[in-house]
């Protein structure tokens, strides 16, 4: 027997409880058909801590990492055709996230070699996902994208062995986070999957946005800011489409307000939901467990900092502010004449 498996004997939990706990999920299922709430626009403006805030409320059903059903790539909203198999839908639907956050611990950022100890746990077995999914799929067959949709959350939610707060409230809406996810012809997808749905886009400085991604995008750093600067007027460009396309069902919010007032922003975007306040908005959280932000700055602490929005002060060059307010200062101020929070 290899040395890294585990000694049949020795195991923690028979394949008799499994399988019983497995059952058990699946008999007190709550089904999960809310509305999406997306967060998306370009990456490093505020879409990870928006959604670690969601985390703690009891009427949402919050996805606990970046929403990764998009398929062939994360940026593309899966196209699940209602004709094929519940094998296949699976396929297109897996979250490599789940696996490795289930044997770690939660941690945000994953490109590191080494985990700390203490993280909180992620009880959340991937093959409990699939199978659960699976069996929902065979029990009620889905005849369209958000039947899958459905079926897949509900899986997701029901594997998930510790999550805190499922039955707390009736739920209103499921949460997630993505970047670009509901750019072109994937926003438009996803207005066809949910017609209910709503989507929150968050600006960003474009002077705070490029120091962030500066250091945190390996293809960025140490190049002059007009390339990046391109992936964030392309956000703006599809902020001002999804803005105008559906003004009622989409929500801008500057970064700048959400951190520097964020009671305020928070209870604003709480009312655009319908609904009521609830103190753990102000917190950052992973299964109502503080978790840290994954800052480009080495911030650490769950509540929230307006230190990043102003940090770019120190960290970049009178060069390179110069040529960031020459290329998206005057498309920033346009932009921002479309928040809601602002």
């Amino acid at each position: 027997m290899p040395e890294n498996l585990p000694r049949p004997e020795l195991a923690l939990v028979s394949f008799d409880d499994a399988d019983r706990l497995f059952r058990a999920r699946r008999e007190s299922l709550l089904t999960v058909d809310q509305p999406l709430v997306l967060i998306s626009q370009v990456q490093r403006s505020g879409g990870t801590l928006l959604s670690a805030l969601f985390d703690g409320h009891p009427e949402l059903l919050a996805h606990p990492w970046e929403l990764l059903i998009g398929h062939p790539q994360k940026y593309d909203w899966p196209d699940l055709d209602p004709a094929g198999t519940a094998e296949e839908w699976a396929v297109q639907l897996e979250q490599p996230w789940i696996e490795p956050t289930t044997h770690t611990g939660y941690l945000k950022s994953r490109e590191r070699r080494s985990f700390p100890p203490g993280l909180p746990p992620a009880l959340i077995p991937p093959s409990f996902v699939t199978r659960l999914f699976l069996v929902l799929c065979a029990d009620d067959p889905p005849g369209n994208p958000r039947g899958i949709l459905d079926r897949y959350f509900t899986a997701l939610f029901g594997a998930w062995l510790d999550l805190q707060g499922i039955h707390e409230a009736p739920k209103r809406w499921v949460t997630g986070f993505c970047p670009r996810l509901a750019w072109g012809e994937s926003r438009q997808a996803f207005w066809s999957a949910y017609p209910d749905g709503r989507l929150i886009v968050i600006l960003r400085d474009p002077r705070g946005w490029y120091a962030s991604a500066r250091d945190h995008t390996a293809r960025w750093a140490g190049g002059p800011p007009d390339t990046a600067l391109e992936t964030w007027l392309e956000g703006v460009d599809e902020l001002v489409a999804a803005k105008s396309g559906r003004p009622d069902d989409v929500l801008v919010v500057t970064y700048e307000r959400l951190v520097s007032n964020p009671r305020d922003s928070l209870a604003a975007i709480a009312d655009w939901l319908g609904m009521s306040w609830d103190e753990r908005l102000m917190t950052a959280t992973f299964n109502r467990r503080e978790v840290e932000p994954e800052s480009s700055f080495g911030l650490r602490g769950a509540e929230i900092s307006a230190t990043p929005a102003e940090r770019w002060q120190d960290v970049l060059s009178a060069e390179e502010i110069k040529t960031v307010e020459a290329l998206a200062l005057e498309r920033d101020a346009a932009a921002r004449e479309l928040a809601d929070i602002a």
